[in-house]
């Protein structure tokens, strides 16, 4: 009998790539253009059953807008992302996937969260960026996603 092939777990810039990024700002506000990002770890390894986490640091060039024209002449922004993604198992994918968890948690960044925070401004929450749900587009063969604001920074 033939062992199974060995796993072998991929780095966060090969699951958070270029792309990715570049599709998570199309989403979120097709003015920005990406410039750079830096990614590392969002959590502690095994923190999280259903996701693998990366802090995403984004510098992105607004096309259009309101200008803020730095004295480079380019108008600049910081963003940063937590960008949550299915873990690379297929096992474990198959799981997640049959449950629909990214599915639900999908809807509640987009429709049930942002009515609590119409009714008490006091619930803080991360603002979702984009979301790529039950995918099996041209990003990571089926790369689900959450990319949300990351509040870490704020206390």
């Amino acid at each position: 009998m033939a062992n199974p092939p060995e796993f072998v777990p991929l780095t966060p810039t090969q699951i958070v790539t270029r792309d990715v990024i570049s599709e998570v700002l199309l989403k979120h506000d097709p003015s920005l253009v990406l410039i750079s990002f830096q990614v590392e770890p969002g959590t502690n390894p095994g923190d999280n059953y259903l996701s693998l986490m990366y802090a995403v640091e984004v510098t992105a060039e607004r096309k259009s807008g309101p200008e803020t024209i730095l004295p480079t002449g380019r108008n600049l922004e910081r963003i940063l992302i937590m960008f949550k993604t299915i873990p690379r198992n297929p096992i474990r994918q198959e799981q997640i996937r049959s449950a629909r968890f990214y599915f639900r948690e999908a809807q509640m960044y987009t429709q049930i969260l942002p009515k609590f925070s119409k009714r008490d401004g006091s619930l803080v929450f991360p603002k979702c960026l984009a979301i790529s749900v039950d995918s099996s587009d041209h990003i990571g063969n089926g790369h689900d996603y959450i990319a949300m604001e990351n509040l870490k920074g704020q206390g």
